[in-house]
């Protein structure tokens, strides 16, 4: 059989090795030998799955599961690199390693390259080069090696854990995926075909990394997300395809498969979620492409000339737009309404540019030397990283040149005390004597801290006692428990430990205590709100709440407030911005404001559920601050009003 170099119909861009699988399953026995029939089917469902990512990226309502597109593209990798594999091991009873790795870095690495230098020429534009600048280099290193998953999975790299949405290449964690299957599974794919039954070689793999994935989720989501182990099922479920099973009425199966890719891609759940949809849009895709080429309304659909052409386009457009949807983010700073579109827009212009100049002249290169194309594509590798570093020193010689540290560290939120969270003396002491009147606790999470200044003030001024017991994201909320960073699906066993050592510890002693106040970002608390949608809440026994979470917590601490007699005073939650304030500042310190009414509205749940919590007790005062930084003769709140301390 011909290899890559020497089958002509394979020099075609659009039959290139990733998009030439075997011929319909249900027409050949395992053992027969494979063709390079080109399935342009398989382009049509690339299209859907890009399409999908890239609308749930934009935040286009309607594709909130959109994001098990990747999932769809796993199996479509996992099936036609296994085709391709055994392909060639039952040719020649062996797998070339050059030659499979040079068609890889033929494949992936030139539009990779050119996206990654563009991306970078952005970065320079748009970025800050204080902060943001450092943490795209340092990503660009990862991305261009491959091991940007890894990197996300453990999360300790990135400057002030930056979000999602403003690292320009969060999206490269598939890649990484992508390439470290490439480094195990020719090997693998090898061993199946010597033991004479890769089926079940391949179904083995497949179970045990489903049951894995499914079993450990809880624990760690982030890890069955970003990692290769936990994702090999959808891998190995192309590879089971590849060793071309006879399936029953195709056509049929076909538009089934294409239903429940459908429902997954439009109906599914959020990512923290997302295991049964997952497994829909992996079924969904293994039935499609078991179908062949088979006839029917599915595959008419999938074949349609506009689906074809994005589905060959549709690595490069994964490579573009999510750079610029993050570019143009920050080009608009704040964020203005419609700017997704045109990033996508204008994502797709380069896309196709980007195809028609780089990839389908690459793939026509013939592959004679394969040493030769794997220096060239080190070289590459090697560049994109060497301008990563850079960047990222650059931005470290700017923060740490002296003229800059003042600003530098206004940027950075204020770094806690280790005294804040010790509850057996009750935090850090604020200053004051104490004396006859007893001290003054200020209870919270790390918005309580802000108030610290100021009750410091006053507690060197009035003699009074006062102590901060801060800890991070843990409201003061003895019912309710928000979740854990890294596992959403259940408690923050940390913060749920502090809030027992602080009851146990007022209850134990309350003397030296004249009252307390509680303070905290309660709009993020009321649970599966608009103005945090990822923060959930739990009561004390593990279960969900739901809309309800600040009531039902802050109830439980005023009840234990009033049962060992000390007043409580709950403090108003501060202004919030649906941008980085200071960050806006830096940028463009005229547009950094928002309606007083956008704010009454975010905060309006959060005071209402206050409100229900204080009703009837009457040992408990609120105090808003909101008009403190923002009068009720304001229109406009400006986020220069906002003191950090």
């Amino acid at each position: 059989m011909g290899t890559l170099h020497d089958n002509p119909r394979a020099f075609d861009p659009i039959d290139d090795p990733d998009f030439t699988p075997a011929p319909p399953f249900h027409t050949a026995p395992v053992k027969a030998e494979r063709s390079e029939e080109y399935r342009p089917d398989i382009d049509g469902l690339r299209a859907l799955s890009i399409l999908a990512v890239a609308l749930y990226h934009a935040r286009l309502p309607g594709f909130e599961s959109g994001y098990l597109g990747v999932d769809v593209f796993f199996v479509i990798s996992g099936f036609l690199i296994t085709g391709q594999l055994l392909r060639e091991a039952e040719a020649t009873g062996q797998v070339r390693m050059r030659m499979f790795y040079a068609r890889r870095v033929r494949r992936l690495i030139p539009a990779f390259s050119v996206v990654a230098l563009g991306t970078a020429a952005l970065a320079l534009v748009y970025l800050l080069p204080m902060t943001e600048l450092g943490l795209f280099g340092n990503a660009l290193i990862r991305s261009a090696l491959f091991y940007y998953n890894i990197a996300l999975w453990r999360g300790g790299y990135v400057y002030d854990g930056e979000p999602a949405e403003q690292q320009a290449l969060m999206h490269t964690w598939s890649l990484g995926i992508e390439e470290q299957f490439y480094v195990v599974w020719p090997a693998l794919c090898l061993a199946g075909f010597r033991v004479g039954r890769p089926r079940l070689f391949f179904l083995v793999i497949a179970a045990a990394s489903f049951l894995g994935a499914w079993l450990y989720f809880p624990n760690d989501p982030d890890a069955v997300f970003f990692l290769l182990p936990f994702r090999a099922w959808e891998l190995g479920t192309g590879a089971i395809l590849a060793t071309r099973f006879r399936t029953p009425r195709p056509g049929f199966l076909a538009g089934i498969g294409l239903t429940l890719v459908a429902w997954a891609l439009l109906c599914g759940q959020p990512p923290d979620n997302a295991r049964a949809p997952q497994l829909v849009a992996v079924i969904g895709a293994a039935l499609l492409m078991g179908a062949g080429s088979a006839p029917g309304v599915a595959s008419r659909l999938l074949r349609t000339k506009p689906l074809v052409l994005l589905g060959r386009m549709s690595y490069a457009w994964y490579l573009w737009h999510w750079p610029l949807l993050v570019m143009g983010r920050m080009a608009v700073f704040p964020e203005m309404p419609g700017i997704q579109p045109v990033a996508l827009v204008a994502g797709l212009g380069l896309a196709a540019g980007t195809y028609a100049w780089i990839e389908s002249p690459t793939r026509r290169i013939p592959i004679v030397n394969p040493r030769r194309t794997l220096l060239w594509g080190a070289a590459a590798v090697a560049l994109v990283a060497g301008v990563g570093a850079v960047l990222e020193a650059r931005s470290a010689a700017i923060r740490t040149d002296p003229r800059n540290a003042v600003t530098f560290s206004r940027l950075r939120p204020t770094p806690p005390r280790p005294c804040e969270s010790r509850t057996e003396v009750l935090g850090c002491d604020l200053g004051g004597a104490g004396g006859a009147h007893g001290a003054i606790i200020l209870w919270g999470d790390s918005f309580a801290r802000a108030l610290s200044p100021a009750l410091m003030s006053y507690a060197r001024e009035s003699g009074r006692s006062v102590r901060l017991l801060v800890q991070g994201s843990c409201p003061p909320l003895l019912g309710a428990v928000p979740a854990a960073p890294r596992s959403p699906l259940r408690p923050d066993s940390t913060c749920d430990e502090f809030l027992t050592a602080v009851e146990e510890r007022l209850r134990r002693d309350p003397s030296g205590v004249s009252g307390v106040i509680l303070a905290g970002r309660w709009p993020a608390y009321v649970g599966g709100g608009p103005t945090n949608a990822e923060r959930r809440m739990f009561d004390r026994q593990g279960r969900e709440l739901d809309g309800d979470a600040i009531e039902h917590g802050l109830a439980g601490t005023l009840e234990l407030l009033s049962s060992i007699r000390l007043r409580a005073l709950v403090v108003g939650a501060p202004p919030a911005f649906p941008f980085d304030a200071a960050k806006c500042l830096l940028r463009s310190s005229s547009t950094c404001s928002v309606s007083r009414s956008w704010q009454e509205g975010i905060r309006g749940r959060a005071q209402a559920a206050i409100d229900r919590a204080r009703r009837g007790r009457m040992n408990v005062r609120f105090l808003e601050l909101f008009d403190l930084f923002c009068p009720a003769t304001s229109t406009q709140c400006p986020a220069g009003t906002i003191q950090h301390p």
